[in-house]
């Protein structure tokens, strides 16, 4: 597809993929697990997040999210 980029992965980054999901976690204790995973990622990868989802999302301050559902 034009214009998504591939993202090429390492045990590294899973590593601190994980490392980021355990800091979260301990952070916002009330967020979901599947949702700190996914913010983890976000955050390790430095990607936008695009979900309807604001309100959980939005409490994680260095998240950068946005919810194209309302454009």
């Amino acid at each position: 597809m034009k214009g998504i980029s591939e993202m090429k992965f390492s045990l590294s980054i899973f590593d601190y993929t994980f490392t980021n999901y355990q800091r979260l976690r301990k952070i916002y204790p009330r967020l979901g697990s599947m949702d700190l995973k996914i913010a983890a990622i976000s955050l390790v990868s430095n990607a936008m997040l695009l979900t309807r989802n604001t309100s959980d999302f939005g409490q994680i301050k260095e998240l950068s999210i946005e919810d194209w559902s309302k454009v």
